[in-house]
């Protein structure tokens, strides 16, 4: 029995009729996806860098001690000995050339050898050569001026170009570095060998700032500070800190001058300048940008840090420098220790490479005599700079 007319599909038309659902599938997932796209940033998100070049380390011979270099004294040119009287001349005066018509062309004679002595100020030419050995290298035989010293104390951002002479003007590396990504190769010790990969992320808007450090090693973790530069100091608004599953906050509340924590009912009065444990790595840098002179061997750096179990005071000795080897070659860096002060707080040491804008090129996060984490530099991407305020 045959099905009547009406009731019979034509296969083409099946076919049509199912390509015209499919095609506006597609088309309403297109427009849900450039929706989701072009959704505005959630409030305190930065938006995401670009990073256009990969961070290389100055080769060491730039890095003239910069941060460990003492003023250069200048020794004082000897006075001069008082000219004597030439002797009476017992010699007949030479006579007098007869004055020659106007138009006589005369001979050039050939010019006269410099003498063998050298002139009455040579002494002191002589003596401000010692001073110009003691700065840096490449630097002319003349005696260094007391403002040329003191920028060679001041560190330079990456570049591949090295020191040029002493009079030559140094460029200064700016106190914060622009967008910046450092990866990590994890390794470390929790009942057992850890291996991961891990990454500190810097990113700048304007004045506001998002550091977090973050990997993987057995089990996921990030540390995120959110915030705003001021000066020379990073002031946070908000530090999460997730260890696999579990997350705790800090508010910082600069209106009420007050410290709120997740874990913690009672609210903490906010000391000037607190950190917390991701902003810490990159104010150390900072510091070390604007104030080299603090970093020499037995020197202390102490900071108020704010983690989620509370305040506490987090002091850095200074141990000195170290080379640590990295797949971009061996890098000079400050080592600098904050060693726990009880049995399950965290202790830390870190290496920061003048080589590297002062950047952390190693960290050793340290739970306990036998648990650690050790972040070791793989590779670095940087952003291009942003304009100053001041630029047209």
């Amino acid at each position: 029995m045959r099905a009547p007319r009406g009731l019979r599909t034509h296969p083409a038309g099946a076919a049509i009729l199912l390509l015209a659902l499919l095609v506006l599938a597609l088309h309403l997932a297109a427009l849900d996806w450039l929706g989701s796209a072009f959704q505005p940033l959630a409030a305190g998100r930065l938006p995401e860098p670009i990073y256009t070049q990969l961070l290389r380390p100055t080769p060491p011979s730039a890095v003239v001690q910069r941060h460990a270099a003492a003023p250069v004294p200048t020794l004082p040119a000897p006075r001069p000995a008082p000219e004597r009287a030439p002797p009476p001349s017992t010699t007949q005066p030479a006579p007098q050339p007869m004055p020659m018509p106007v138009g006589t062309a005369i001979a050039s004679a050939p010019a006269p050898e410099a003498s063998a002595s050298p002139p009455a100020s040579a002494p002191a030419a002589t003596h401000a050569a010692p001073s110009d050995r003691l700065s840096r290298p490449g630097a002319h035989a003349s005696s260094p001026s007391s403002s040329a010293l003191r920028r060679s104390a001041t560190p330079l951002a990456s570049s591949s170009q090295p020191v040029s002479d002493a009079s030559a003007p140094v460029a200064e590396a700016p106190a914060w570095p622009p967008s910046t990504k450092l990866s990590y190769t994890i390794t470390g010790y929790w009942r057992g060998d850890l291996h991961g990969s891990g990454a500190l992320v810097w990113t700048v808007d304007g004045d506001h700032y998002d550091a977090t450090l973050s990997g993987s090693a057995l089990i996921s973790f990030a540390y995120q500070s959110t915030g705003r530069i001021d000066g020379d100091w990073l002031a946070p608004d908000r530090y999460t800190e997730r260890v696999f599953t579990r997350e705790k906050s800090i508010q910082f509340n600069r209106a009420s001058n007050t410290l709120r924590f997740s874990a913690i009912p009672e609210a903490l009065p906010l000391p000037p300048h607190a950190q917390d444990s991701a902003s810490l790595f990159l104010q150390l840098a900072n510091r070390l940008t604007t104030r080299p002179s603090d970093f020499r061997p037995g020197a202390t750096v102490t900071f108020t840090v704010a983690r989620p179990s509370g305040m506490t005071d987090w002091t850095f000795t200074v141990v000195g420098m170290d080379t640590v080897a990295t797949p971009a070659g061996p890098l000079q860096c400050w080592h600098v220790v904050r060693q726990a002060t009880q049995s399950n707080e965290l202790g830390a040491q870190i290496w920061l490479s003048p080589q590297l804008q002062n950047l952390p090129v190693q960290i050793r996060l340290q739970q306990s005599a036998d648990s650690f984490l050790l972040f070791t530099l793989d590779h670095a991407a940087q952003a291009a700079p942003q304009p100053s305020a001041s630029a047209p």
